[in-house]
């Protein structure tokens, strides 16, 4: 055989290889049916005809929507086989800048009047409606009660219910008003339950709802919790409302509106893309999902390598993306996700899921459309899921929540504005005895909601949302260099055990506890390390550590405290223990529960108050504060008071006595003290008891009716002699005395006082622009302008005066006005990763350094007391005009273990190039082409 022949022959080969590689052109805009679909000139048109050749697609196969079209359906794709290098894609081509939409909506016409507000017109061969926009915007089911009523009205209140059926006094409509009506009953803080009522009867003095699938998980709705109704005419009852029931909608439009003229459209399509089957390696890229009735892309197929790559996904009423079934190595990235009902991203079985940089927002914000445990902007239960560096905002329950999932990495995600209508969740949360050895690092948590009772559940139940929670029965998660600031509910919530929390940042305002172990009945809670962790507490008599024991075990088996660092700024921290006892965080430190605790230097030197700085403290106003000689001037009620030495400092102290027996209010008091209205006070003293008690402290009238006119403060003595200290501000001009009260409840005890004393302070005021912390949830370096130098968090500085803030790095900033006449920023503290992308020069901070090289993210970040490393590697392989290839190494040392651990996840899929919509057909080097390429130059022998 000659060359030539040889070169012919294998070219031969090589094109019936091409041969099987195929793609098709839609345009709903230019295309017909009756078209080839094979060439941009002969595009067809429908999505019908798009589930023709569906069934047809084989490896390397292409299905192309040109740009700024809008097609109407469901794509259904069953048992496709593409493979790693040559997936099957559904992507766009064109020049134009939108991407083209799989609408899940029907256009809507043909309306009759039949009230003096409402519409009807009948839809033939639909069964159900998810959703109804009208000029693109999405209107309201009509609902009853009417949600603009007031809190106390817009739910009726379970009176009794079984596991089918609820009961309530409040609807007295005639038997068969509610039958088939839409009932979202409030089972739980967190979950709404949804059914069909069956049979509606009202027996004379309750509605009795009975539905047709009994509630969630065999749970029955609690009596005082409430319930609404959708879905019947009866409902439709104000502007921009609607109910579609036995194939008629009814839309109720504006004021002298006739929806003739308006562009309606209904949600009628379940999905944008359906897989089923034994489908693998499918790309889906550059498309717009909007609207459907379910999700845009549904996924429950036995599949490996589906890719979901720069997508958008509007307005579907349940998920923007489902993976059932048992997907493996799926990825979702780049792609933006807005106005779900239950969740953006839901995954379920299978393993190695990868979510990375993707957007999502608005999600679970319509109150009891958030289905059985929804209303999360993505809620994955699938082993080995890496979860990375995606914004998730705005969200009604959890912006990221797993569940019962082996080794998933939770990492440079910027998660905010949570937890919105649901509660008992958290910025982060993690839950499930199969979730197993979680590492959640460099994450960005803050402003994490308690929501306001909307009127769904009892007044006496509260609202309990954390930054990132650690709920039951997980084990072995490693959490660090994270940031979270800002959260209704504590900074970190551990319900679990056997977790290592280190080097994160917690900026807590108004939470009931910085640190939070929990346990309760059933639910073990030991073994968890918390070490080199920032607390700080913003807020007046703020709790930095807060322990609950459900079996009233040693709470220092429940957590070990290793090297932590407390920043407060007013001076009076607390620690508080199943939820009773708070006292002062001074005590909890005596119990040496945490090895080595750092403070912030800023603490040691200054008092704070609420309303500003201590500057200036004045004289002792009382007399005999020291009780040197003796207990003049001190009086004490139903107790006795007597001098003694104190052992320690070679001076006189009091000794209360309170014998066994005593009930009622035991007072220690000193009157004939003279304030001023609007002037600041503090009050301070040592005390310890003999067991356990709590005081209340004050300053109040003399007599009836012995008002307090700063309030008062309650403290928890020990047997450990503590500094109290509390300022306040008169609400009035007036005699009145120091005054401490007890409550004994009959039982005895011995408390000593020494140094107690009142005295006039001058406070100046700081505003809290002084008092801040920033953090830099981007892959980019930032630098914060400051005309100052800055210390660290050991004293140490003065350094430079802008702030850099590395990716995913935070830091705390307290203004010091001693050292800066100013008002200028001081930096205290800085911590999570030290990460720098791509050829970035190196950056180093206090937690370590960064090496990196081109392509590649390497991060290395060391902790001060052991010394172990973890080497997570993770690499993915994309073919596209639009995305780089990237490999990502990331080093970091463990602060409880010394063990070395290993991880790699590859993934590698193809995508097709945008084809150009003018010219001739776009050419695609697939693997074939460049194989027969290199076979014919090493024939003609130039290879």
């Amino acid at each position: 055989m000659n060359k030539m022949q040889f070169v012919l022959m294998s070219w031969m080969v090589c094109l019936l290889g091409l041969s099987e590689s195929k793609t098709y052109y839609f345009s709903s805009s230019k295309g017909s049916d009756n078209n080839d679909c094979i060439s941009i000139q002969t595009p067809c048109y429908s999505i019908n005809k798009v589930n023709t050749i569906t069934p047809t697609l084989t490896a390397g196969d292409s299905i192309f929507f040109l740009k700024g079209d809008t097609f109407g359906g469901q794509i259904n794709l069953n048992n496709l086989k593409g493979t790693q290098n040559s997936t099957i894609v559904f992507s766009s081509y064109g020049n134009g800048t939108a991407d083209p939409i799989i609408s899940g909506l029907t256009q809507v016409t043909g309306w009759t009047k039949i009230s003096d507000t409402v519409y009807t017109t009948k839809l033939t061969n639909i069964t159900s409606v998810s959703n109804v926009f009208v000029n693109s915007t999405k209107i309201s089911w009509g609902r009853t009660p009417n949600l603009d009523q007031p809190i106390q009205t817009r739910y009726f209140t379970i009176v009794d219910a079984t596991s089918k059926s609820v009961i309530t006094n409040q609807v007295n409509d005639t038997t068969g008003t509610w039958n088939n009506a839409v009932m979202r009953v409030r089972m739980f803080l967190w979950s709404f339950h949804t059914t069909t009522v069956s049979n509606y009867v009202f027996n004379g003095t309750h509605g009795i709802f009975n539905v047709t699938n009994a509630f969630a998980d065999g749970y029955v709705p609690t009596p005082g919790w409430k319930f609404y109704l959708e879905n019947l005419p009866i409902c439709v009852d104000e502007p921009n409302e609607w109910a579609f029931t036995n194939s008629i909608l009814y839309y109720y439009p504006p004021l002298n509106v006739d929806p003739s003229t308006q562009f309606i459209q209904a949600s009628v399509y379940n999905y944008g893309i359906q897989i089923t089957g034994q489908s693998s390696y499918i790309t889906i890229s550059n498309l717009t999902f909007f609207g459907q009735a379910t999700s845009g892309v549904y996924h429950t197929s036995t599949s490996n390598g589906l890719l979901i790559d720069r997508c958008t996904f509007i307005d579907q009423e349940r998920t923007g993306v489902t993976l059932n079934g048992q997907p493996s190595f799926a990825t979702i990235s780049n792609s933006y996700f807005q106005g779900m009902q239950a969740q953006g991203i839901v995954g379920t079985g299978g393993t190695s899921l990868f979510v990375f940089n993707n957007t999502i927002t608005e999600v679970g914000l319509i109150q009891g459309h958030q289905t059985e445990g929804g209303g999360s902007g993505m809620s994955i239960t699938i082993n080995n899921a890496t979860i990375s560096s995606n914004t998730v905002y705005n969200i009604g329950y959890n912006p990221i929540a797993l569940a019962n999932s082996e080794n998933v990495l939770i990492e440079k995600n910027h998660v905010y504005l949570g937890t919105q209508t649901l509660s008992d969740g958290g910025g982060i949360y993690v839950w499930g005895p199969q979730m197993i050895a979680t590492t959640v690092r460099s994450n960005i948590v803050h402003t994490i909601f308690s929501p306001p009772n909307d009127g769904s559940w009892p007044s006496n139940e509260g609202t309990i949302n954390r930054g990132i929670y650690l709920d039951n029965w997980c084990s072995n998660g490693k959490v660090y260099e994270n940031t979270v600031f800002d959260t209704e509910g504590s900074s970190f919530f551990t319900n679990s055990y056997n977790h290592t929390w280190w080097n994160n940042l917690a900026v807590s305002g108004a939470g009931e506890g910085i640190l939070y172990p929990n346990e309760m009945t059933g639910n073990v809670v030991v073994g968890n390390l918390y070490e080199n962790n920032v607390l700080y507490t913003k807020k007046l008599e703020g709790i930095f550590i807060q322990e609950n024991s459900a079996v009233q075990q040693s709470t220092s088996k429940m957590a070990t405290y290793r090297n932590n660092t407390y920043c407060d700024l007013y001076g009076s921290p607390f620690f508080r223990y199943n939820n009773l006892d708070i006292q002062p965080f001074n005590n909890w430190l005596a119990q040496g529960r945490d090895y080595k605790p750092q403070f912030c230097p800023i603490s040691e030197t200054h008092h704070f108050y609420s309303a500003g700085r201590i500057t200036n403290e004045g004289a002792i106003m009382n007399k005999n504060p020291y009780f040197q000689n003796d207990v003049s001037s001190w009086g004490c009620s139903k107790c006795s008071i007597s001098w003694v030495k104190n052992n320690v400092t070679g001076l006189g102290q009091a000794k209360i006595v309170i014998a066994n027996g005593t009930t009622g209010q035991v007072q220690i008091q000193q009157y004939g003290l003279f304030i001023n209205k609007g002037s600041y006070y503090h009050l301070q003293f040592k005390a310890s008891s003999s067991s356990e008690l709590v005081i209340q402290t004050g300053v109040q009238l003399g007599d009836a009716p012995w008002t307090n006119p700063g309030g008062s403060s309650a403290w928890v003595l020990e047997n450990n002699v503590t500094l109290f200290n509390w300022v306040f501000q008169s609400s009035f001009t007036n005699s009145c005395g120091i005054n401490l009260s007890i409550f004994p409840n009959g039982n005895a005890y011995t408390l000593y006082f020494d140094e107690l004393s009142l005295t006039p302070v001058n406070v100046t005021p700081v505003t809290w622009e002084f008092v801040a912390y920033n953090a830099n949830p981007s892959t980019q370096t930032i630098d914060i302008p400051s005309n100052t130098s800055f210390i660290d968090i050991n004293g140490n500085g003065p350094f430079t005066c802008n702030v850099v803030l590395g990716p995913y790095e935070s830091r705390l900033l307290v203004y010091n006005a001693d050292n800066d006449p100013d008002l200028c920023k001081d930096v205290i503290q800085s911590t999570t990763s030290t990460t720098t992308e791509q050829s970035t020069t190196t950056t180093s901070s206090t937690s370590g350094t960064t090496t990196t090289t081109a392509g590649s993210i390497t991060t290395t970040s060391s902790n001060a007391s052991t010394g172990s490393t973890t080497s997570t590697t993770q690499q993915t392989s994309t073919t596209t005009t639009k995305a780089d290839s990237s490999s990502t190494t990331t080093t970091s040392s463990n602060a409880s273990t010394g063990s070395t651990t290993s991880t790699t996840q590859q993934t590698s899929t193809t995508t097709k190039a945008d084809p150009s919509e003018s010219g001739s057909n776009p050419l695609i080097i697939t693997p074939n082409v460049l194989f027969c390429t290199l076979l014919t130059l090493f024939a003609l022998g130039l290879y």
